[in-house]
């Protein structure tokens, strides 16, 4: 029927949408300790000319530290060029934007950047995305000038004396 192949189509539009995620190999944390942290998207094979990507973690338990050009972000292997690689230790808050001249198809699996935090203090602690969904002025990854971005992993941490 044509209600089944409206539902159908429709619910492939929303397997379609990419997640964006931040991970860690790291298994074991311990305080003083450096950790690499990959934003990684799920891309599904959508098409996308640009992202943002906002975290926010605790700046009394992790310390993000910058590359050598104080820069919190290393480039997108993805995007052609990151416009914007910033980050305030006092709130802990960092945010990205790269884009790209064309639309570029995003894979199933790839890593968006990496960061590098030290460890502060022991304990529960999350890096988390900054997300709405629907909104441009946080995380989004913009296809046409929409935010397509479906759904975000947070990383949750728990640091051993």
């Amino acid at each position: 029927s044509v209600a089944e192949t409206l539902l159908s189509s429709s619910q492939s539009q929303e397997v379609a949408k990419p997640l964006l995620a931040v991970r860690t190999p790291q298994v074991l944390l311990k305080k003083n300790q450096t950790i690499p942290i990959e934003a990684v998207i799920e891309g599904k094979g959508v098409k996308a000319s640009a992202v943002d990507l906002t975290i926010k973690y605790d700046p009394k338990k992790l310390a993000l530290v910058a590359s050598g050009s104080a820069k919190p972000f290393a480039a997108s292997p993805l995007f052609q060029k990151t416009v914007y690689n910033a980050f305030d230790a006092k709130t802990g808050l960092a945010t990205m934007s790269a884009v790209s001249e064309t639309e570029i198809s995003l894979p199933d699996l790839a890593t968006l950047t990496t960061m590098v935090f030290r460890i502060l203090q022991t304990g529960p602690t999350e890096i988390t995305i900054v997300f709405t969904p629907g909104e441009t002025r946080d995380t989004n990854i913009v296809s046409e000038s929409k935010d397509i971005l479906g759904s975000v992993e947070n990383l949750p941490l728990n640091i051993q004396p």
